[in-house]
């Protein structure tokens, strides 16, 4: 049932014979769940990371406060309004601008501005 409900699976194979069985067994048992195979012993670690994230459909974006930066997931396409929401509501109520910090520039945005990957937003409040 975990497997069913799940988001991605990611299954661990070191030959083709292995990803060919996994397949078989996931076939057999209905399972229509989205997969991916990684070899970690071929694969960097950080390759499958990646791989996990670009299949989730997630980009991260981060919150500025002083001069700390806390990572947030967001779906890919999302904007300032959603990711102000997931702060606190009271953020797109009293919403003024947010203040977008991107490969070394700062773009002053409104609420529909979409967000990409690796974003520092700051948001300012009435």
């Amino acid at each position: 049932s975990i497997a069913r409900t799940a988001d991605l699976i990611v299954l661990l194979a070191r030959h083709e014979n292995e990803e060919k069985d996994l397949k078989k067994f996931l076939s057999e048992n209905f399972i229509r769940t989205k997969y991916i195979f990684a070899n970690p012993f071929v694969e960097p670690h950080d390759m499958i990371k990646e791989k996990i994230w670009h299949n989730l459909g997630l980009i991260v974006v981060y919150t500025k406060k002083d001069k700390t930066k806390t990572p947030m997931a967001l779906p890919i396409g999302s904007n300032v309004r959603e990711f102000a929401l997931r702060i606190h509501k009271d953020f797109v109520k009293n919403f003024r601008f947010a203040r977008i910090f991107r490969n070394g520039r700062i773009i002053q945005a409104g609420l529909g501005y979409k967000l990409q990957d690796n974003d520092t937003a700051e948001i300012h409040t009435k």
